[in-house]
């Protein structure tokens, strides 16, 4: 019995795996569970960082940031001129307007 529930539980944690790789790619329609379940993986992998960003935008949804971050994913992933994909890291609730100011993109060699 417990042979097979452990058996069970691998084959749903691969295919949810699977899953999670088909919506990064662009390939599937994304559901609201979806995004969340994205966003637990993300919290329990990458959410270790806590820093002084969340504390300067205290009013930031951070879900919501992922969600429009796994979208921008989808779009890049899903062109075939593409030759890298986008994905998951410890930046993914971040806005592109959050993460150049935290790294000073805005202001570095370059800029006018």
């Amino acid at each position: 019995m417990l042979k097979t529930l452990l058996i069970l539980t691998i084959i749903t944690l691969l295919a949810s795996a699977d899953r999670n790789q088909e919506i990064i790619s662009g390939k599937l329609v994304v559901t609201d569970q979806d995004y969340s379940n994205l966003y637990e993986i993300f919290n329990s992998d990458f959410r270790d960082h806590e820093n002084e960003l969340y504390s300067l935008y205290p009013n930031v949804d951070r879900f919501e940031v992922f969600k429009t971050n796994v979208e921008q994913w989808r779009k890049h992933n899903s062109a075939p001129e593409n030759k890298w994909t986008q994905g998951i890291t410890r930046f993914a609730d971040y806005s592109n307007e959050e993460f150049s100011e935290q790294y000073n993109l805005n202001g570095g060699l370059g800029a006018p």
